[in-house]
């Protein structure tokens, strides 16, 4: 049988790793926290202004934008059936309220898919890019 050694990365490991990175930015990572937002969107041109605005805002660092999901739900007593857009935002927790006002205020939907989901690790080099690109602009 041919298998190739898998790598194993044990706390030890990730605890230097971790430790080996001293910068501000990635120290900044391991205290502010880091959310991924899920919403959906009628159409794909909908999710694809929406999330322009939001990253253009700095408000997201990324959005995903995922068409072609089929929904069924209860809405106003009877169980329908919508074609959807998924949308997964990639932001900071301190931006959430700002980020789900701007949601609703430009959402077609009378009540928009909004759940907030933690982010509880990952790789420090591109948490530290999503804190980057959600970082106010600096002031001129």
């Amino acid at each position: 049988m041919n298998s190739k050694p898998q790598a194993r990365l044990n706390i030890d490991t990730w605890q230097r790793v971790r430790l080996s990175r001293t910068d501000d930015d990635v120290r900044k990572v391991m205290t502010e926290k880091l959310v991924f937002v899920y919403t959906t969107y009628p159409s794909l041109v909908e999710a694809e202004n929406a999330g322009r605005r939001l990253v253009e805002g700095r408000l997201a660092a990324c959005v995903n934008i995922l068409p072609g999901m089929v929904s069924h739900y209860w809405w106003q007593g009877a169980i329908e059936r919508g074609e959807e857009v998924v949308m997964i935002v990639k932001t900071r927790a301190s931006l959430v309220d700002r980020l789900c006002e701007a949601v609703k205020q430009a959402h077609a939907y009378t009540t928009p898919a909004i759940v907030v989901l933690p982010i509880e690790g990952g790789d420090p080099a591109y948490l530290g890019w999503l804190l980057a690109e959600t970082a106010p602009p600096p002031a001129s």
